[in-house]
């Protein structure tokens, strides 16, 4: 079913106990922001394209540089890194697609490709332009750097008499999930982002479909500007008030539930006509 290589679940009526530790992971704009800014530099492009693009950790591991259109804004998803059998195609016709890059992504990877120096057939994320990066190698320095940053806003929070702020801790395939939420907050359909995640239309609504009920959230230009009108903590520096000195004067911010009631689905920001 995950390979769209049956039309029907043989064990859809099945009941099976949740794994231990199963959770879904719930983070919002200001939380991701927060997560890519801890990071060392060299790992917040690659966090990105997980949550801003979706691509599965093996598609990470794999994207090479002739994969990504920078001046139109669009991922080509045609291969992936498998531990045992290295470079692997997609197993299905729709693991083989193109993903939107959003407005902020593309600043983090235009970034990324001038100080990495690479192009073509290089490997964006590989620890060289062959060489893909180690999974838990990346994860232990994400989760030292964020380990930092919690002890300094700790500090922050013990001299300031505030309520310390943990980050949420979230792994490249918890990101993935994040991405969905994100793009269905910003008012795409599960069969468009089905699209671009690389699974059926009906696989996206079984999974996802705690997403359907009463999120009827209207759609906004694009997720680029979804996302920077969810993120508070940039907003309030754009400002320059001083109240991005303040957490909690962001709390009542407006998100994606609450995004405005007159803005259009999938439109500049997929170049499709309004």
């Amino acid at each position: 079913m995950r390979n769209d290589e049956l039309s029907a679940n043989p064990a859809e009526r099945l009941r099976l106990p949740a794994p231990a530790g199963n959770r879904k992971p719930e983070a919002t704009a200001d939380d991701v922001q927060r997560l890519l800014d801890a990071l060392p530099a060299d790992l917040k492009p690659l966090y990105a394209t997980a949550v801003y693009a979706g691509l599965r950790r093996g598609e990470l591991r794999e994207l090479r540089w002739e994969d990504v259109d920078l001046v139109s804004g669009v991922l080509r998803v045609v291969r992936s890194w498998d531990d045992r059998q290295g470079e692997i195609t997609p197993k299905s016709q729709a693991g083989t697609r193109e993903v939107p890059v959003p407005p902020l992504l593309r600043d983090y990877l235009t970034a990324w490709k001038v100080e990495s120096s690479r192009d073509g057939a290089a490997l964006v994320f590989g620890t060289g332009a062959s060489s893909p990066f180690g999974p838990p190698n990346v994860r232990n320095r994400a989760l030292k750097a964020w380990d930092r940053a919690d002890a300094v806003d700790a500090e922050e929070a013990k001299e300031t008499g505030r309520k310390p702020r943990p980050l949420v801790w979230l792994g490249l395939h918890e990101l993935r999930h994040v991405w969905v939420s994100l793009l269905h907050d910003a008012g795409f359909s599960l069969e468009m982002i089905g699209k671009f995640a690389g699974h059926s239309s009906s696989w996206m609504t079984e999974r996802y479909s705690h997403l359907l009920p009463g999120a009827a959230v209207a759609a906004g230009e694009g997720f680029g500007e979804y996302l920077e009108r969810a993120n508070t903590l940039r907003r309030l520096e754009q400002l320059g008030d001083g109240v991005a000195d303040d957490p909690d004067a962001a709390t009542g911010a407006q998100t994606g539930s609450q995004a405005p009631e007159n803005r259009m689905v999938e439109r500049n920001w997929l170049g499709l006509p309004s």
